[in-house]
C-alpha cells in the first residue's frame, strides 16, 4: 500500500485569505474553523483583525475572530482586546461591538487567574455585559456583589447576575437585603430598572436562610406598591414574621388573587395552599364574605374560585396528614 497523503499545510497567504473570509456571512464559520486548524500561526493575523479592524454594525466576523482565538488558547490577545480603548460614536456600532466584547469576556472565564480578574474588573468599571458578568461570577468574590446588583438592572444581564449572586450564597445576603429596599431615585418615583432589581433581590432572598433581623428590615415591603414585591414579602412574613405580620401577609396574598398578571395570581394561590395552616381561618372568612354576594358576582369572582380551590385542596391535605399520623 502507498503512503497516506499528507494534509496540506496552509501557507501564510492562505491564513490571510481565511482571515479575510471571516467577513463573509456565507463561509465565515468555515474560515474560522480553518484558522483554528492552522494553530498558533493564525493567532497574529487574528489579533491584527480584532485589534486593528474597524468595528461595524455586522459584528459576526469579529465575533468569529474571538471564538477562534478562544479555541487557540490566545487569552493574552483577548485580554489585550479588552484593555484597548475604543471610541465609537455611532450607537448602532457601539451596540454591535458590545456583543464582541461580551463574548471575549465570557471566553476569558476559563482562565481564572489574577491577571484575568484584574482586567475584567477594570473593564467592569465602565461596562455591564452578560459575558463579563458571567465570567466575574465564576471568581465568587464578595467584593463583586455591588457590580452584580447593578447588573440586575440590565435586562440582558439579569439572569447571569442572579446566578453569580447565588454562587456567593450567604455572603451576598446583606447586600441583597439592601438591594431589595433601595428604590431609585425614590420609592414614589421608582424607575423600572430599579423595580426589576428589587424583585430579583427578593427572589434570591427567598432561596436563602434568613434570620429575624433580616425580616425586620424587609417587613416594610409588605406595603410596597409593586405587587410582585409585596407578594414575595408576604411569603417571607408567613415564615419569619410575628402574628401581626402573618395576618397582613394573608391579606396581601388574598389580594394577589385579583391581580391582572396570571403568574402572580398563581403564585399567591400556591403560597396560600403551601401555608394553609397559617391562612385557613382568613381564607374561610373571605370565602364566607364573597359567597354572600349575588350569584352573578360570584361567577365573575376569580379570587373566590381560587380560594375555594385552596380551601378544598388544603382540607384534603390536612385530612391526609391526620390519617398518616394515626397509622
Amino acid at each position: 500500500m502507498g503512503e497516506m497523503p499528507k494534509l496540506r499545510e496552509w501557507s501564510e497567504k492562505d491564513i490571510r485569505a481565511f482571515v479575510k473570509d471571516l467577513e463573509s456571512l456565507r463561509c465565515g464559520e468555515l474560515a474560522a474553523s480553518a484558522l483554528v486548524g492552522c494553530g498558533e500561526r493564525a493567532i497574529a493575523p487574528l489579533r491584527d483583525f480584532l485589534l486593528y479592524g474597524t468595528p461595524r454594525t455586522i459584528f459576526q466576523p469579529r465575533q468569529l475572530a474571538v471564538e477562534a482565538l478562544d479555541e487557540l488558547g490566545a487569552s493574552e490577545v483577548l485580554l489585550e482586546y479588552l484593555e484597548t480603548p475604543r471610541s465609537i460614536s455611532d450607537p448602532a456600532v457601539r451596540f454591535a461591538e458590545s456583543a464582541v466584547e461580551s463574548n471575549a469576556a465570557r471566553a476569558l472565564g476559563r482562565w481564572r487567574t489574577e491577571r484575568v480578574y484584574d482586567v475584567l474588573t477594570r473593564f467592569a468599571e465602565s461596562h455591564v455585559l452578560p459575558g463579563l458578568v458571567e465570567s466575574l461570577g465564576l471568581f465568587e468574590r464578595k467584593e463583586l456583589v455591588g457590580y452584580f446588583l447593578r447588573a440586575l438592572e440590565d435586562d440582558t444581564c439579569r439572569n447571569v447576575a442572579e446566578d453569580a449572586l447565588r454562587r456567593l450564597g450567604g455572603e451576598a445576603r446583606k447586600a441583597l437585603v439592601e438591594g431589595a429596599l433601595c428604590a431609585k431615585p425614590s420609592r414614589a418615583n421608582e424607575i423600572p430598572s430599579s423595580r426589576l432589581r428589587r424583585r430579583s433581590c427578593l427572589r434570591l432572598l427567598q432561596q436563602m436562610i434568613l434570620g429575624r433581623r433580616d425580616w425586620t428590615r424587609l417587613q416594610p415591603l409588605l406595603k410596597d406598591v409593586d405587587p410582585e414585591i409585596s407578594l414575595c414579602a408576604a411569603e417571607m412574613a408567613l415564615v419569619l414574621g410575628d402574628e401581626s405580620d402573618r395576618k397582613r401577609a394573608v391579606r396581601v396574598l388574598i389580594a394577589g388573587l385579583e391581580l391582572r398578571e396570571w403568574l402572580l395570581r398563581l403564585e399567591a394561590r400556591d403560597w396560600l395552599l403551601k401555608y394553609f395552616g397559617e391562612c385557613e381561618q382568613a381564607i374561610r372568612k373571605e370565602i364566607s364574605v364573597r359567597s354572600a354576594k349575588p350569584e352573578p358576582e360570584q361567577r365573575r369572582d376569580r379570587a373566590l374560585r381560587s380560594l375555594l380551590w385552596v380551601e378544598s385542596r388544603g382540607r384534603d391535605t390536612t385530612q391526609e396528614e391526620m390519617v398518616a399520623g394515626n397509622v
